[in-house]
Parts: structure tokens; sequence; C-alpha cells
């Protein structure tokens, strides 16, 4: 089955990426904007979606974990 996009392309259900599902292992302290720190919204043990091309994947202690910024983090579930 194919899906018509609002700008007229037609994309067929297999062209159409799910978002991808992981658990958040580590986080950073978070950014500094005009010298505050803004907290991450994201812990440690959340559960989170982001799209799928999101980050970058490398290998850590023989496994393999996906680097991402916060703001590639669709939702927490």
């Amino acid at each position: 089955m194919a899906k018509e996009s609002a700008g007229g392309i037609i994309l067929t259900t297999d062209s159409q990426e799910k978002p991808n599902e992981g658990e958040v292992v580590a986080t950073g302290k978070g950014l500094y904007q005009d010298g505050k720190l803004i907290p991450m919204e994201v812990s440690p043990g959340d559960m989170v979606l982001f799209p799928p091309f999101a980050g970058s994947e490398i290998s850590y202690e023989g496994e393999t974990v996906l680097i991402m910024a916060d703001t590639d983090v669709l939702a927490i579930l």
C-alpha cells in the first residue's frame, strides 16, 4: 500500500522508516547555554524513541552503542 505526502510524493510502506527504540545507558551533564547549564531530560534506564538514522554507532567494551544528541530523542516511553 502506498501513501501520498502533503507535497504529493507517493511513498511505499517499505520506504517509510519507523522510529527506533532503545535504552539510555549514560548521559552527559547537559548543555551550557548563555553560561547556564540546561540539564538532560533523559536519564540512564529511560526507554526512548529516536529516528532511524540518528546518532553514530560505536563499539564500546565489546558492545555496539549509539551516541546521539538529546535533540534526536523523539519521546521518552
